[in-house]
């Protein structure tokens, strides 16, 4: 099977340059979100798309486990490699690595409140044993915070088996190359220097999400917060996840940008002219 970007080896300059464009044009007016300096920004779909225009992939546009997919002939059939991608403002990374070696990629696996409970109903639990951790002992919570930490890791586990299952029934693919299909996080930070512009970096993450080293509930950080959070810990006490799962039931992954499999440099994208709708038809179709 060939080396591909991000998934099985680190992105050349050229990739990364070609990656910058794909995201840049949609600073002509085509991107979903506004910029203070007139121009506009790629959204999910459009950032989804840019990855699997770069390594060869076709983008789902549809909210399942996977936003792109590659495939290629392997031993007779078709193997898929699958990519989940994450995106997120994080002004730190202007800094990373000199500053802040141990800086975090921030991803936002899943926030499905009802699948989520209906695991937990399926295993005798209920929002009754998340809320009820108050008043027990400190081994009573260690157990119930285990459970829990447990079931949205099996959780994403059995989410992702239901696309590969849906994706080689309907004829797509012969399997799934599990050991490489990733998580990429796109982090970027706010307008930033003389020039005001916005600079990105890009990191992948194995697809199977790590055991962390501990479960645990942490208390609300603020009075206006009523439900204790579930947080995975690392080794060094670094918090890995958090599950916040009676509150949008957001369940958040942190590993460490060192630990990335791969990871670009900073960069920034280039910036075009921003060009009217009136403007792109008269192009695309002349005038009239």
């Amino acid at each position: 099977m060939r080396s591909i970007a991000f998934f099985t080896k680190k992105p050349t300059d050229a990739e990364v340059a070609l990656l910058a464009k794909f995201l840049g044009t949609f600073r002509d007016g085509s991107g979903n979100y506004p910029e203070a300096d007139g121009t506009t920004r790629a959204d999910y779909k459009q950032i989804e798309v840019s990855f699997a225009e770069l390594l060869g992939g076709k983008a789902f546009g549809n909210k399942k486990y996977y936003d792109f997919c590659v495939s290629e002939n392997d031993s007779g059939g078709i193997t898929v490699r699958g990519a989940s991608i994450k995106s997120k403002e994080l002004a730190e990374i202007a800094d990373f690595p000199k500053v802040k070696p141990e800086l975090r990629a921030h991803m936002e696996v899943s926030n499905s409140s009802a699948a989520d409970w209906k695991l937990c109903k399926d295993r005798n639990l209920r929002e009754e044993d998340w809320i009820g951790i108050a008043g027990q002992s400190p081994t009573e919570r260690d157990a119930v915070a285990q459970k829990f930490g447990q079931l949205i890791l099996d959780r994403q586990s059995i989410q992702r088996q239901k696309h590969e299952d849906e994706y080689i029934k309907n004829g797509h693919a012969k399997k799934f190359s599990h050991d490489h299909s990733i998580f990429i996080s796109l982090l970027y930070t706010q307008p930033v220097g003389k020039k005001k512009e916005r600079q990105y970096l890009v990191a992948s993450y194995p697809i199977y999400l790590p055991k962390p080293h501990k479960w645990a509930f942490r208390a609300p950080k603020s009075s206006k917060a009523v439900n204790p959070t579930l947080v995975g810990y690392d080794e060094d006490g670094g918090v890995l996840y958090e599950w916040f799962a009676l509150s949008g039931s957001q369940f958040k992954y942190y590993p460490k940008l060192k630990d990335a499999l791969y990871i670009t440099p900073v960069f920034e994208l280039p910036k075009p002219a921003p060009i009217t709708l009136q403007q792109k038809a008269r192009e695309l179709f002349g005038a009239g």
